[in-house]
């Protein structure tokens, strides 16, 4: 280690008195012993800084801390003696936002520390020609290389702690999108830090601590959990503007041509939402409710033939597809054939009022003077197995009844009709043998039923059919029966 050059000041030396210059004897005598008292303060100045150098070349200047200890004019061997004695004995203590708090023995990692190398790394780090500053200023050494512990054990310890911790924290919030119903739009929520901690943010913090042997660790802000989605992520702003661009459309229902309905922001509004910011979500079961709710009654229709109802489910699809596409493109309301009628008996329309029996296809229709169908309904007419077909032609309703008892003949000679049903409503045409009834001992009309269990030559219809009938007929109705 070098020295510096001492610095030496040479004195003038003194000139032989000039008679003609006395008057100035006086004066240059001054100045001759303030600059001799200069260089004596410089000199020892220098002699000063000469020895602190000296002696802070071996040992640490003023002001120095190691890993947070004071270690001023300490030499290298006393701070091994120091690293020897407090090894066993150490124990780090992190405290974090919130309250947070760990504590680490050197036991719990198995913390071990090389103290010559300790002490000669810090001393590395001594600066003896800045001495004098030490006395003004503070000097931190950090030393890490020296220690070895356990990594896995103080992993566990700083995941312990912090789950604990995090248990009862606030956790962090990303930036997401929710539809604002005063602004009628979808906008961007803001992501916001809880009170959570990040524990490999944490398990760093501590782990430097552990390695230059610190006692005190202060965790910041900056060991929170962050949210990993921002209110300016690039991903998050082109789903706000295609779920808005969703939320524009126009999406116009029509049915044979015409605009029945049209899906606009009131219905999308429902049906849409962003799921992780990032995630547009559209809801089959809503758009499928709506479209039961909104438009089945609309939709359905029936002529005389046919019954049609809304097919809710492919007409949900659509919608959904035309969402998700974000497509204005007009949608044709599917419907689906839910049920059939035999077809009108010819010329029917034009007999005015009257009752048509079509014993052909078992169903028969009330018209009224207008060509209206009023009532219709399947029915059983005569069994023809048995030689008991309902009789054909022209007939007019010639008696109403409610609570009758129908009594057979006596076909059988046994001296006992051959049957007793009682019915609700009797509507004869003709005597008072064959007419119109409700058989409740029945459960299926129509068909082909009438060739092998027919009825005895009545019209038998179901019981609400026979109700309805019953509060429309008037005496004197005509009733064509054909085939």
């Amino acid at each position: 280690m070098s020295h510096p050059t001492p610095v030496r000041c040479t004195l003038p030396k003194h000139a032989d008195p000039d008679p003609s210059k006395q008057p100035e004897k006086e004066p240059k005598r001054g100045r001759r012993r303030g600059i001799a008292a200069l260089c004596a303060v410089v000199g020892a100045v220098v002699v000063a800084y000469a020895v602190g150098f000296a002696f802070f070349s071996t040992h640490f200047v003023p002001g120095t801390t190691v890993n947070g200890t004071d270690v001023s004019g300490m030499d290298q061997a006393a701070l091994e003696r120091l690293v020897n004695q407090g090894i066993s004995g150490w124990e780090e203590k992190a405290q974090g936002p919130n309250g947070f708090s760990l504590t680490l023995k050197a036991s719990d990692v198995s913390l071990k520390a090389d103290a010559s190398a300790y002490a000669r790394g810090a001393m590395d780090q001594n600066h003896p020609e800045r001495w004098p500053l030490g006395l003004f200023e503070k000097t931190q050494v950090h030393v890490t290389e020296a220690t070895s512990y356990d990594e896995t054990a103080l992993k566990a310890a700083v995941a312990s702690a912090v789950e604990t911790y995090n248990a009862s924290a606030t956790q962090p919030t990303n930036a997401g999108i929710e539809y604002n119903s005063d602004q009628k739009a979808f906008v961007a929520t803001d992501e916001a830090v809880g009170t959570a901690l990040d524990a490999d943010a944490v398990e760093k913090a501590v782990a430097s601590g552990v390695a230059s042997l610190s006692t005190d660790v202060r965790l910041d802000d900056s060991v929170l959990a962050q949210p990993s989605l921002g209110k300016d992520d690039a991903t998050l702003k082109e789903t706000l503007k295609r779920a808005n661009q969703i939320l524009a459309l126009k999406i116009p229902l029509s049915l044979d041509g015409k605009t029945l309905a049209t899906v606009g922001s009131d219905q999308l509004s429902g049906w849409v939402s962003v799921s992780n910011g990032t995630q547009i979500d559209v809801s089959r079961d809503a758009i499928a409710s709506w479209v039961s709710d909104q438009l089945s009654d609309q939709v359905a229709s029936s002529d005389e033939e046919h019954d049609w109802a809304l097919d809710s489910d492919s007409l949900a699809g659509s919608i959904f597809d035309a969402v998700c596409n974000a497509s204005s493109d007009a949608i044709e309301i599917p419907r689906t054939l839910v049920g059939t009628r035999p077809a009108e008996s010819e010329g029917a329309r034009e007999q005015g009022r009257h009752i048509d029996v079509n014993l052909t296809t078992q169903y028969a229709r009330f018209y009224d003077s207008d060509g209206t169908v009023i009532w219709r309904s399947y029915f059983v007419s005569g069994d023809t197995s048995e030689g008991r077909a309902t009789p054909t032609g022209t007939f007019h309703i010639n008696n109403k009844m409610t609570d009758q008892t129908l009594v057979g003949a006596d076909e059988d000679k046994d001296g006992e009709p051959d049957y007793r049903s009682k019915v609700s409503y009797w509507m004869p045409f003709q005597g008072n043998s064959v007419g119109l009834h409700d058989a409740p001992w029945r459960s299926s009309f129509g068909g082909t039923i009438y060739q092998w269990n027919g009825s005895h030559g009545c019209i038998n219809l179901p019981s609400q059919s026979a109700a309805e009938l019953y509060s429309l007929v008037k005496v004197g109705d005509k009733v064509i029966v054909h085939t």
